[in-house]
């Protein structure tokens, strides 16, 4: 695969994951924080089940990058996190 198309892939996937880490935060967050300020009630629960919904949402997104994250290929044996004194321990091998 093409370098640039790969990092193109991994920076689309770092986004959807700032996207779903955004929509977690919002639903789930604010939901929550207004449940132990007001107390429970029917908008507590209203508000609960839109900021399950957000967390759905922000799943769906995570699951969506992780399958646009490529998998690293049985021949390659450079780490994706290794430093490089790594990599260049792991190529002299």
């Amino acid at each position: 695969m093409d370098k640039a198309a790969e990092e193109r892939r991994r920076l689309s996937a770092a986004w959807l994951n700032v996207v779903a880490a955004g929509l977690v935060s919002a639903g789930v967050v604010h939901a929550l924080a207004w449940v132990a300020n007001e107390g429970w009630g029917d908008r507590a629960a209203r508000l609960l089940t839109l900021g399950a919904g957000y967390a759905l949402a922000g799943i769906g997104f995570h699951v969506f990058a992780r399958v646009l994250i490529p998998k690293p290929s049985a021949q390659d044996n450079t780490h994706v996190g290794a430093l490089p004194r790594e990599q260049s321990k792991n190529s002299e091998e």
